[in-house]
């Protein structure tokens, strides 16, 4: 047992510069380690703000919802006036078209007076049925008038309001392809920064695996010392300096 122990901690004692090595990779890993794991901090206020922002966008496109819902509404309605209109105006058209080719008949048409004569009350009487014809028309028109005038202001209005919808919805578009974006992007550097952190635990694991290692190969009997007199394991010399070597080449304590 004597000639195990004096190899073993010949064996230690001859690797300083190793044990060195092994002190300044844990140390470097360990500071390594700890840099990475600070990072996850400003990732989970990141992340907590992007959640945040995912309420402000689903409450956006939620509101956008409601007003353009209510938007397609107005236009269906106007759309029914609209066309209400419209099929008055097509029915009188027309008349007025028939009118305006009457009255050009009848403008070029003269009738030559002869004094003392009734040769023109022809002509009058059809100027009279003409004027009457174009008051009727003109009534006519003032009613689709009357109806097409809010319909003017309503189209205006909604003309207005699909504007500030168009720009509301490329504002929401806008803000969910950033919102995918940064997700995105905090995604790959956690994952990157999770994988980076798994790989120094495994090699601070492969470290401290040797001197687990380095630590089985101390004989038993250092393991459990005898017992003294006194009741206090009585501790073996070359023992105690096999495990502060061990310690020492791979934590540097």
């Amino acid at each position: 047992m004597k000639r195990s122990l004096m190899v073993l901690l010949l064996c230690l004692m001859a690797i300083p510069v190793f044990s060195q090595d092994k002190a300044a990779q844990i140390a470097d890993l360990q500071n390594q380690l700890t840099q990475v794991q600070q990072a996850y901090a400003p990732m989970e206020k990141q992340y907590d703000a992007l959640d945040a922002k995912k309420g402000e966008i689903k409450y956006a496109v939620e509101t956008y919802t409601k007003y353009h819902d209510k938007y397609a509404q107005d236009i269906d309605n106007f759309n029914q006036k609209q066309n209400d209109v419209n099929r008055q105006q097509q029915l009188l058209n027309p008349s007025v078209q028939n009118y305006m080719q009457r009255k050009a008949q009848h403008d070029g048409n003269q009738c030559q007076y002869v004094q003392g004569t009734n040769t023109c009350d022809w002509y009058n009487r059809e100027a009279d049925q003409l004027n009457a014809n174009r008051n009727q028309l003109r009534q006519a028109q003032d009613a689709i008038n009357a109806q097409q005038a809010p319909l003017d202001s309503q189209k205006a209005s909604l003309d207005q309001t699909k504007g500030q919808l168009d720009q509301i919805w490329q504002n929401n578009h806008d803000n969910i392809e950033k919102w995918k974006a940064d997700m995105g992007q905090l995604k790959t550097n956690y994952d990157a920064n999770l994988a980076r952190e798994k790989a120094i635990q495994a090699q601070l694991a492969g470290l401290y695996g040797s001197l687990n290692s380095c630590l089985k190969e101390i004989p038993a009997a250092c393991q459990q010392p005898a017992i003294g007199p006194d009741g206090k394991p009585i501790l073996d010399q070359n023992c105690e300096i096999m495990k502060r070597q061990c310690s020492k080449m791979f934590d540097g304590n």
